[in-house]
């Protein structure tokens, strides 16, 4: 994954005429050095020094890498798109596409309204008055939090199956090497989701379940923070 980024900037575009090639040059030499050493965002101020020297697409792409490691989905959909402008032929076009649909899903679930907790009530308590008024409406919030976030690990699931049968089918070099990236960077962004959408789920369901038993103990909200309370 990380050696299809810093490759791509070895094979730099004909016509492309740096500014200053040698000092562009060393700043690449010291971002690479960062992308493998997974700082990130130390080599992404390497890799904008170097292009503000060499205007080359390429260090367009590996600033866009450079911010998808880091999780910034918008700056490398930005980026992305500036490399696609700037080398509409380029060879990797359907590649950068489909990260670019990755890194938008992820902005788009981002943006997503979260469902408001709900307005502060008088808390009764299990078999006195009821259960507290505030947990079925968080469970509710929970749950389907949860479904979509494991709604976008399957996407993701899917997406490293589909790149793995390509890597598998792949008989050149390069290709087999971007497949594998591109199953890498999908099959991590699945198990987060699945684990973070399980545990929202799973803290839905048990809440949803406390609510169904009327009497025994039960967390309420008091002035020090969180109290149990319960039937005699």
């Amino acid at each position: 994954m990380r050696a299809l980024a810093l490759t791509l900037l070895l094979a730099t575009p004909a016509g492309a005429r740096p500014i200053d090639r040698p000092q562009a040059q060393a700043l690449f030499s010291k971002g690479e050095q960062a992308f493998r050493a997974g700082e990130f965002e130390q080599a992404l101020s390497y890799f904008e020094a170097a292009r503000a020297l060499d205007p080359a697409p390429v260090l367009t792409y590996n600033i866009a890498r450079a911010h998808e490691e880091m999780g910034e989905a918008q700056a490398a959909i930005d980026a992305y798109e500036a490399y696609l402008r700037a080398a509409p032929d380029a060879e990797d076009r359907a590649d950068v596409e489909r990260r670019i649909r990755v890194m938008r899903a992820i902005v788009d679930r981002a943006e997503e309204p979260a469902e408001p907790p709900p307005a502060a009530e008088p808390v009764t308590v299990p078999g006195i008055g009821g259960p507290p008024a505030w947990r079925r409406p968080v469970a509710y919030g929970l749950g389907g939090v949860g479904l979509v976030v494991l709604g976008g690990a399957v996407y993701f699931g899917v997406e490293a199956r589909d790149a793995e049968d390509a890597h598998a089918e792949a008989l050149d070099g390069p290709t087999r090497d971007r497949t594998a990236a591109d199953a890498e960077d999908a099959a991590r962004w699945a198990n987060i989701g699945f684990g973070l959408g399980g545990a929202l789920l799973a803290g839905g369901v048990v809440l949803y379940l406390l609510d169904l038993d009327a009497g025994g103990t039960a967390l309420v909200p008091t002035q020090d923070g969180v109290g149990l309370v319960g039937r005699f």
